[in-house]
């Protein structure tokens, strides 16, 4: 028996032809008529023919996703060479920042005040001068703002300073310049917690010309 389908074109005229089958003959598969462009198709497919599209499309399939995933991974290695690049980068920077720290701490400016825990380095203007005790010394504009005894602010600390003998306020150490300085000392102590003492300053001595 054979199957026909042929769909409604009420304003065009159709006419389909199928030759008779021989006594006995197997099912015939499904026909299906299709239009295009005023042009009737007549494609059959068999259940065989359509299990192998099934198969194929399946493939194709499998094909597209394994592309996928070879892009994915292409993808993957090319952010992990370009990280593996960014650490080298980020190391060698590194490296020179290290190397330019190292370069600051042996070459001063003659303005800079380097201090050790017990040892004045350079003053203001590079001169040298000892600063027993001294732990640290801030300064501003050309002057001190701040000494630091054991890590702590004298004057939180309410240690008195002393200039040549004479007690001295903030405003005596910011007009101080560093090539003034002969010496530096501290004499401390310990009271509830919070250091007492004085930090003694000397001065060079100006030399006086002489008349002629």
């Amino acid at each position: 028996n054979l199957k026909i389908e042929t769909p409604d074109f009420p304003e065009f005229e159709k006419s389909v032809f199928v030759v008779p089958a021989p006594p006995n003959a197997p099912d015939a598969p499904q026909v299906r008529v299709f239009k295009h462009n005023n042009v009737f198709r007549y494609p059959v497919y068999g259940k065989k023919a359509e299990r192998e599209m099934k198969r194929a499309r399946k493939l194709a399939e499998k094909a597209r996703e394994a592309g996928e995933n070879a892009r994915i991974e292409s993808e993957k290695a090319r952010l992990e060479n370009q990280k593996a690049r960014w650490e080298g980068n980020k190391e060698r920077i590194e490296g020179e920042n290290r190397k330019a720290i190292t370069y600051d701490f042996k070459y001063t400016q003659p303005t800079a005040i380097k201090v050790t825990a017990n040892s004045m380095r350079y003053s203001l203007d590079g001169s040298s001068f000892s600063a027993t005790g001294v732990s640290k010394i801030d300064r501003d504009g050309v002057g001190v703002s701040r000494i630091y005894v054991n890590g702590k602010d004298a004057w939180d600390e309410n240690m008195k300073v002393i200039i040549d003998g004479k007690e001295a306020s903030k405003e005596d150490l910011k007009i101080m310049k560093g090539d003034q300085i002969e010496s530096i000392s501290i004499k401390k102590n310990t009271e509830n917690g919070k250091m007492i003492g004085e930090i003694s300053i000397n001065m060079k001595k100006q030399k006086v010309k002489e008349d002629l």
